[in-house]
This record gives structure tokens, C-alpha cells and sequence, in this order.
């Protein structure tokens, strides 16, 4: 009796089944993309930038740059100035650059200006580009290994340094002070020679004038 009780008892608890309880997940935003491209990182023109400067995407200058440069594709506007090493496997320039650049490929836009040396994979350059300095095709241009070779090259064949001539400074001339020196006494006349000598008043006998004078002594 008790039993039947208990099992129309549990028969009418009403069942609490219902969905089970759900975890939320976010995803991680992802970057924008254009056209299965990433949106590349902008230096706006009112930006100034000391300092060097790395991306690992695709990156526009439109700004200026005093430091060194490295991203995976680079673009310089027309009214960008970049001032140190610009490093890309892509690189635009459409504005001014003055020291190396290294890219496997670089494009020299029209009224451009490039002050340094290129070393490239592939170059073009489009009429009207200023370049001022050197050029050198590579295989590895994103490597410093043939910078190394070059230097070693340059050292080797140039010529060697001739030593500085002296220059002979003369010594400098003693200087004399004049001093009060007293002048030297006048030198005594010389004594005469014996043969000079009047003997004429000592002796008893003289010859004047072709006539022999006999002389006296006076009487005593």
C-alpha cells in the first residue's frame, strides 16, 4: 500500500528537463582584410617619428621618419620623407629617401627623390624620378652579407695610403738686449824703434850737412 503510493507520488512530480545550460565564446576580432588582403598600417602626414620603425604587414608613409624602416611591403607617399634604411620585400617610393634601400622588388616613382644606394632584386624606375648615388642588382638583397663583401673588396683595391710630409717649422732666432757696454780706451801710440831715436845731443862727434861737427861737452 505504501509502495503504490510512492511510485504514484513520484509519477506526478512534474520532469524539470530542459536545454542544458550553454558556454558563450568570443572569437578573437580578426584584422581587417580588402579583398583577402590586410589593410595596411598608415603614418599619417602630421605624424613626426624619431626612431626606427618595424611592421610585419604592409605599411604607408605618408609622414616623416628620422630612423630606419622595415615591414613586409612599404609604401612612401609624395609627402613622406624618410631619413635612414628602408628594408621591403615590396617597396613604393613616391616621396623622398635619403639613405639605402633594400627590397626585392623597387619601384622609383615619378617625382621622386632618392639619395643613396639600392640594392635590388628587380628595379624600375618611371620617368621623372631623382636618384642620386648607387645601385647594385643582389640575390639577397634583404641581407647585410654582400655589404660585408663590397667593404672588403673596397679595402683591398684601394690604394694605399702615402705618409704626410712633416712640415719643417725653423726654430725660432735668439734675441739680443742691447746693453749699455763702456767703450774701450784708445789704444797707447807704439814706442819708437830704437833707430828713431835723436842721439844727437849725447854725441861727441856729428856729421850736419856734409860737414863734421865736433861737440863739446860744456865745462864743468
Amino acid at each position: 500500500m505504501f509502495s503504490s503510493r510512492r511510485k504514484s507520488a513520484s509519477a506526478n512530480v512534474p520532469s524539470r528537463s530542459g536545454p542544458s545550460p550553454q558556454t558563450s565564446t568570443h572569437e578573437a576580432p580578426q584584422p581587417n582584410r580588402r579583398g583577402g588582403r590586410l589593410v595596411p598600417s598608415i603614418i599619417s602626414g602630421d605624424l613626426i617619428i624619431s626612431g626606427n620603425l618595424l611592421s610585419g604587414g604592409e605599411l604607408q608613409v605618408d609622414g616623416t621618419i628620422d630612423g630606419d624602416v622595415r615591414a613586409s611591403s612599404l609604401v612612401i607617399g609624395e609627402q613622406a620623407t624618410v631619413t635612414g634604411e628602408v628594408l621591403a620585400e615590396e617597396v613604393i617610393i613616391r616621396g623622398r629617401v635619403v639613405g639605402s634601400i633594400r627590397g626585392l622588388r623597387v619601384v622609383l616613382a615619378a617625382n621622386c627623390h632618392v639619395e643613396g644606394e639600392i640594392f635590388h632584386e628587380s628595379l624600375a624606375v618611371e620617368p621623372g624620378a631623382y636618384f642620386e648615388g648607387n645601385c647594385r642588382r643582389s640575390e639577397d638583397p634583404l641581407s647585410r652579407t654582400e655589404d660585408v663583401m663590397i667593404a672588403a673588396q673596397q679595402d683591398y683595391y684601394a690604394p694605399p695610403q702615402q705618409p704626410q710630409p712633416q712640415q719643417h717649422i725653423p726654430a725660432p732666432e735668439p734675441q739680443y738686449i742691447a746693453s749699455e757696454v763702456e767703450p774701450y780706451p784708445p789704444a797707447a801710440a807704439p814706442a819708437p824703434e830704437p833707430d828713431e831715436i835723436d842721439d844727437t845731443a849725447s854725441a861727441p862727434v856729428v856729421v850736419k850737412d856734409g860737414r863734421v861737427v865736433v861737440r863739446r861737452s860744456p865745462a864743468k
